[in-house]
């Protein structure tokens, strides 16, 4: 009932389940940061920021191609702001510019197999270790 009226208010870009379920994901976090710790490599880290990733069809179809979108939660965003956000990052993906995320998702589905591994497994040695470079991550 709430989503049907906001859509009605906004038929460009219409609310929808996924952006609740993102929306609360993100606020959860936001509310209760201890549930933003992990444990990697018999470790205990605090992420530094909320963030959301999630991959965006250029066109919907089943050879389009993909891109990533990345949502940056701040603690005063409110529910409407989110969805602003998920459009920004939605519209931006959709556009025919290329952006870091697709051209190395583009660039890993052009290597052959054995190549992508080896650098898979050069990446978790260095992550295992803490020397993967913050660019990459």
């Amino acid at each position: 009932m709430h989503l049907e009226k906001k859509n009605a208010s906004n038929p460009e870009y219409q609310y929808n389940l996924f952006q609740v379920i993102v929306a609360a994901m993100l606020k959860v976090l936001t509310l209760r940061p201890k549930m933003n710790r992990f444990i990697a490599n018999k470790n205990m880290y605090q992420r530094n920021e909320i963030t959301a990733s999630f991959v965006v069809k250029k066109l919907f179809a089943d050879n389009g191609s993909e891109a990533l979108a990345f949502i940056h939660c701040k603690p005063e965003m409110c529910f409407e702001d989110i969805h602003q956000e998920i459009f920004r990052q939605v519209s931006y993906c959709r556009s025919e510019k290329k952006d870091g995320s697709t051209e190395s998702m583009d660039f890993f589905n052009k290597l052959p197999r054995f190549v992508s591994k080896t650098i898979i497994a050069v990446i978790r040695f260095l992550d295992k270790h803490g020397w993967v470079p913050s660019s990459l991550i």
